[in-house]
């Protein structure tokens, strides 16, 4: 250890702080949830949940609508929500909506958005606006806000709701994490299908392919 701290021109303390962090390595401390007094210093590993489920949901439900015609494309879109008046000013707000459902001509078909986040206290106002102006930018009727369920709670779509003044609808659905992952394709299969209803038979048959 001393010699790699001298190599890299370390001072003194630092090359105490060094070796104080290759000993809780090694000797595992960076396990521990709790503080010691005797050990001041540790690690803390964070893990971006919201872009992780994003990226998840998006993968799962790839292996859902293969075979189907369907499209899912993560973080796409990019329209703008503003832009130039009568020649003036320029495109501005760029939305990047987390997941878009599509037909391979590029008809949008459905817009979901992914919540890491308990549904308990109920949908956040801001959640809803983002979805009404996704609604308008990619003159899309169905909508979902997806949240992984709550330990011990069936993943399940609640009861849809219509956006106001217009024929959009929006779905709030659970996603079931902890029943094997297996079952997520389906669930998320399921969850699209009930939301484009007429569409649902297809959506459902396809997600039970084998792959």
């Amino acid at each position: 250890m001393l010699d790699v701290a001298l190599g890299l021109g370390l001072s003194a303390g630092e090359t105490s702080a060094m070796a104080r962090r290759a000993d809780s390595l090694l000797g595992a401390d960076w396990q521990q949830t709790h503080a010691r007094a005797s050990v001041p210093e540790g690690i803390t590993l964070l893990f971006p949940m919201n872009d992780l489920f994003e990226r998840y949901v998006a993968v799962q439900l790839r292996r859902a609508l293969a075979g189907s015609g369907l499209e899912v494309v993560a973080q796409g879109g990019l329209l703008y929500c503003l832009e130039p008046w009568n020649g003036e000013g320029g495109y501005s707000h760029a939305t990047r909506p987390d997941i878009l459902v599509r037909r391979e001509g590029g008809e949008v078909l459905c817009v979901i958005d992914t919540k890491w986040k308990p549904l308990a206290k109920g949908i956040a106002q801001a959640d809803v606006y983002q979805m009404m102006a996704y609604a308008r930018l990619y003159r899309c009727g169905r909508l979902i806000l997806l949240y992984p369920a709550a330990p011990g709670e069936v993943g399940r779509r609640l009861t849809p709701r219509a956006l106001a003044k217009g024929p959009e609808r929006l779905d709030i659905a659970r996603l079931n994490l902890s029943g094997g992952l297996d079952t997520v394709p389906q669930q998320l299969g399921d969850i699209l299908g009930e939301a484009l209803g007429a569409r649902s038979g297809r959506v459902r048959r396809n997600c039970r392919k084998p792959h």
